[in-house]
This record gives C-alpha cells, sequence and structure tokens, in this order.
C-alpha cells in the first residue's frame, strides 16, 4: 500500500500597511483587491521547516524575510480583478504562455 503524504495548505504571505506610509489607505474596503507597489531589501533567505513535494522528491521551501522600504499605489482605484485572475492575465502577456 503506498504511503500517504499529508499535504498542509499553502499560506499566503501577509503584509501590514499603516495610513503614515499609504495614505490612500484611508480609502480602502474590506475584501477589496488593489495593486501595490512595494520595493523590499531582502535581510534573510533560507529553507523553512515546512516540506513541499514536487516530482516525488522532498525539497524544503525557500523563505525570504523582508523589510519594506516603501509602498505605493500601483493605479488609483480598486481592482475587480482576483489576485490569481491578475497573475494569470500578468504571466501570459510577459511570456506569451497559453493559460
Amino acid at each position: 500500500m503506498p504511503e500517504k503524504t499529508l499535504k498542509i495548505p499553502k499560506q499566503k504571505p501577509q503584509l501590514t500597511i499603516y495610513s503614515d506610509d499609504l495614505p490612500e489607505l484611508k480609502n480602502f474596503s474590506i475584501d477589496g483587491n488593489y495593486i501595490l507597489r512595494v520595493c523590499v531589501n531582502v535581510k534573510r533567505l533560507g529553507k523553512g521547516d515546512e516540506y513541499e513535494i514536487m516530482d516525488g522528491q522532498q525539497d524544503k521551501r525557500m523563505y525570504a524575510r523582508c523589510e519594506i522600504t516603501s509602498v505605493e499605489m500601483d493605479g488609483d482605484k480598486e481592482v475587480l480583478d482576483t489576485p490569481e485572475s491578475f497573475a494569470k492575465k500578468k504571466a501570459s502577456v510577459h511570456d506569451n504562455r497559453k493559460i
């Protein structure tokens, strides 16, 4: 009998921003999608404790600890696309892949 592998759901990265750094934040709505331009300074790179299964092999997931150096709006209004659909559209524009 094949051994079962426990797949841990991926937790999406989170970001906390204050209105001192991004005044437009005051106009945001809960569950709204916005495009931000975030500049970061990478402070640490490493491998985490969680394992990711790829092609039957276990590899430790990489991580980066970053300090946000600046954040600004990229556009002036809420985006109606979800982050996932926006990423697919952007990938298809940049590398001409079919999605």
